[in-house]
């Protein structure tokens, strides 16, 4: 059995065109793969800026107050040196909580950023003295 010319131009054509569409749908998978993983990225690094925004207008100056108040008590003679040295602790301890929180902000917006850039940019980041490492550019 002979197959015709034509018939094999449809087939071949069909192919293609088959070819075309699975490759179409395989983009738009990635694309929205893309999207969701851009998306909870986002929502991380927004979360991690929103942390750290509470922890430095709540529990910084709170533990700041507090060793403002056991130096007061200590000179004053009604507190020990170790409540003074443990409210200094404790605001030391707060304060590199938040530089730990920035530094999550800053390594999400990092990462963000440089996401789908080419090599060149990803291995020359400029450096600005007043850029906002939590920021977006």
């Amino acid at each position: 059995m002979e197959i015709s010319r034509g018939d094999r131009k449809a087939r071949r054509l069909w192919a293609k065109l088959a070819e075309a569409s699975q490759a179409r749908a395989e983009r738009e998978d990635m694309l929205r793969e893309h999207t969701a993983e851009i998306a909870t990225m986002i929502d991380a690094w927004n979360s991690a800026r929103e942390r750290l925004a509470r922890y430095r207008a709540s529990i910084v100056p709170l533990a700041t107050d507090r060793t403002l108040a056991a130096r007061a008590a200590y000179s004053g003679g009604k507190a020990a040196m170790g409540e003074l040295l443990m409210s200094q602790r404790t605001e030391l301890n707060a304060r590199l909580n938040a530089l730990q929180l920035e530094a999550t902000a800053a390594r999400l917006w990092a990462q963000l950023a440089f996401r789908d850039a080419p090599a060149e940019t990803r291995a020359a980041v400029p450096v600005s003295g007043d850029s906002d490492p939590g920021a977006l550019p």
